[in-house]
């Protein structure tokens, strides 16, 4: 089929891309938590959340089971607690981060604790 063949060919290209060293593959995950006052304002901004997904082209998937793993994988240290990993490349990567500024914080006096970094 004509989409099997699309998927198959970009394999390939990835494939030549990761052997020539021009692009590199690691695990990702990404978690938004909507937070509301009430179970309705929950389901709205995950449907504004979900819509905005969409228009980039991305999809997502609504975690219930999950819920409460996806929270915790959401804080530092966390890792085991990824419900949904999946491969990037260096590529997209890219395109998620935020290059222009530079993350600053303090040593002490933070919320969470002291630095650990």
């Amino acid at each position: 089929d004509e989409g099997g063949s699309s998927v198959q060919g970009n394999l390939d290209i990835a494939r030549d891309e990761l052997a020539r060293k021009r692009v590199a593959f690691a695990e990702h995950h990404l978690t938004v938590m909507p937070i509301g006052k009430n179970t309705m304002q929950v389901d709205d901004a995950v449907a504004l959340v979900g819509n905005e997904l969409g228009a980039l082209g991305a999809s997502y998937v609504r975690e219930d089971l999950n819920a409460e793993p996806a929270y915790w994988a959401q804080l530092p240290g966390n890792q085991a607690y990824i419900a949904r990993r999946a491969l990037i490349s260096t590529l997209n990567f890219a395109g998620l981060s935020s290059f222009h500024a530079y993350p600053y914080g303090k040593p002490d006096g933070n919320h969470w604790g002291p630095a650990i970094t």
